[in-house]
């Protein structure tokens, strides 16, 4: 729960559209290009399909590493330093993707990509559970993370454009101008928070949180972990799958922006029903849908196949628009929230960071659809936490 005071919701979009909404949308755009072309990219300069997935993997884990140090710089110095500082090192890490081609600074480049997002990420998180109640919160997060969706129908197939008509470092150089447009709004819009100032270290104040609120990340945690590992392989394993079975990138960027269409029209209904039937009420088919999704890889060998579990893929991501920075506020506590999302985000980022690792080891020894089967076998593991231990934030009177 917040203490923060309902708000009529259009108020609240409205307030929320220069500062959140539109850098949101140019971040996002830029970051889904890079999510479905990065793995192509490095794959393309080293030839190993483990690799790509291995630096995907990295991505994960500088987003998981960053979780708890970002909520703990969002408490201290405000959400608004923290998006700036991301966001400009964000432009950094993209031009070197774009001039730089060794094996080690693809994994240096894409930890800081992945460290860079998630303080983004967290700073954004804390902004808007600020700005929210309970009752208008999934609403207000998922046309939040319906506005990043959109970025799924431009960020892949531009992406898959430039990559073939251009290469691959004039796409780098287009996203790194997308992230330095959402610096421009965010300087421009954003409020000043200039965070507090606590006595004692932060280790200790994250200690607190942490054993205060333990069943909680205890019982929510794996369930958003699981989901986050579903939505890891469903942009890692299905763009792989696709050159596996001879698609080109501009391809493989088209399926993904044109399924993402459904993906990005679920926000709205998503939110509905996060707010009147509950958080459970996408969850459930979220997991069920995405882990089919990368589980029936092995019986589809052409692009309408390919086709149609990328529509089913971005079926059950638009179930849970949004969901994840819900909760997340939903259970936040008003006087150490920055600590608390912290936390949050380190466990959810867990299946991030560790899904493509999974991922990775597997396709280097059985195949990348034997790793879809065993993806959507943790899909079902988080389902199980969904069903039966996952406390239900929304209580009517």
């Amino acid at each position: 729960m917040t203490d923060t005071a309902p708000t009529p919701l259009k108020a609240l979009v409205l307030s929320l559209i220069w500062p959140i909404y539109v850098p949101s949308f140019f971040a996002s755009t830029a970051l889904n290009a890079l999510t479905i072309m990065l793995p192509l990219y490095v794959l393309s300069v080293t030839g190993s399909a483990a690799f790509a997935a291995t630096v995907v993997g990295v991505f994960g884990l500088g987003q998981m590493l960053v979780g708890v140090p970002a909520g703990v710089a969002v408490a201290r110095f405000g959400d608004n330093r923290v998006a700036l500082c991301a966001l400009t090192s964000l432009v950094l890490v993209v031009l070197g993707f774009a001039f730089l081609e060794s094996r080690f600074a693809f994994i240096v480049l894409a930890f800081a990509l992945g460290a860079m997002t998630g303080a983004w990420q967290m700073a954004r998180l804390n902004y808007m559970t600020e700005a929210t109640a309970v009752e208008n919160r999934g609403r207000a997060f998922s046309i939040s993370a319906g506005l990043q969706r959109t970025g799924w129908l431009i960020g892949p197939v531009a992406g898959g454009l430039i990559a073939d008509l251009a290469g691959f470092r004039m796409m780098f150089l287009v996203i790194a101008a997308a992230y330095l447009t959402a610096i421009i709004f965010v300087l421009r819009f954003s409020r000043h928070d200039p965070g507090r100032r606590d006595p004692g270290s932060a280790s200790m104040r994250v200690w607190a949180v942490a054993k205060d609120n333990r069943h909680t990340l205890l019982t929510a945690g794996p369930a958003i972990a699981g989901l986050k590992v579903l939505r890891a392989s469903r942009t890692l394993i299905l763009p792989l799958w696709g050159a596996h079975i001879g698609l080109s990138p501009s391809e493989i960027g088209l399926v993904f922006g044109i399924t993402s269409i459904i993906d990005m029209l679920m926000f709205y209904p998503a939110g509905m029903m996060v707010d009147h039937f509950g958080r459970r009420s996408v969850l459930v088919p979220a997991i069920v849908l995405m882990g089919s999704a990368v589980g029936l890889l092995g019986f589809t060998h052409d692009l309408t196949g390919f086709a149609l579990l990328s529509l089913l893929g971005a079926l059950g991501n638009g179930f849970s628009t949004g969901i994840n920075m819900t909760l997340g506020g939903d259970f936040a506590p008003p006087d150490r929230r920055g600590e608390f999302l912290g936390l949050w985000r380190l466990i959810g980022e867990l299946g991030t960071g560790a899904g493509p690792f999974v991922i990775s080891a597997l396709v280097g020894t059985s195949g990348i659809a034997f790793a879809g089967v065993a993806v959507a076998g943790i899909g079902a593991t988080a389902l199980g936490f969904v069903i039966f231990l996952l406390p239900e934030p929304l209580v009517r009177k």
